[in-house]
């Protein structure tokens, strides 16, 4: 996902999928889903990202 459009896209289908179980099962439930699955993609889109965006970040 490098694209802010891509992001967006999958963040609204989680959205909505947290939202029914919010529904479903119970409110807090459904947003600690989307909190926990927000936090792991950007983790891992943060660690797998090319070398040359760390030096960008000002990691050399």
């Amino acid at each position: 996902m490098h694209s802010f459009g891509e992001r967006l896209m999958v963040y609204a289908a989680l959205l909505v999928l947290c939202a029914m179980t919010a529904i479903a099962v119970n409110p807090a439930a459904g947003a600690l889903s989307l909190l926990q699955i927000v936090v792991v993609i950007e983790l891992i889109n943060w660690l797998a990202s090319p070398a040359d965006s760390a030096q960008a970040r000002g990691n050399k």
